[in-house]
């Protein structure tokens, strides 16, 4: 497992909202709140601090797994969607 990525003075929304527009970054955290409104108060703590653990390897089961990409899935088709017609 590797380390998480600590960013120096600012917060993983300040990072992420440096790289690309802010309006981008919240209008995906918008659609995950509204899609799974369980996970705001988690998401708000990884939002707010200054690490964050990245990686591209899911080891689950198949299930979860499906579940995950479901999720994933329907959140950027809303995501493109909506900016496209922006």
């Amino acid at each position: 497992m590797t380390e998480p990525i600590k960013f120096a003075n600012q917060s993983v929304r300040k990072h992420f909202g440096s790289v690309k527009s802010e309006k981008y970054f919240d209008d995906l955290v918008d659609i995950i709140k509204e899609k799974a409104p369980d996970y705001s108060m988690r998401l708000k703590e990884i939002l707010l601090g200054n690490s964050i653990s990245v990686g591209n390897m899911l080891i689950m089961r198949r299930d979860y797994f499906n579940e995950y990409v479901e999720f994933v899935s329907d959140v950027l088709f809303k995501y493109k969607k909506s900016n496209i017609n922006n």
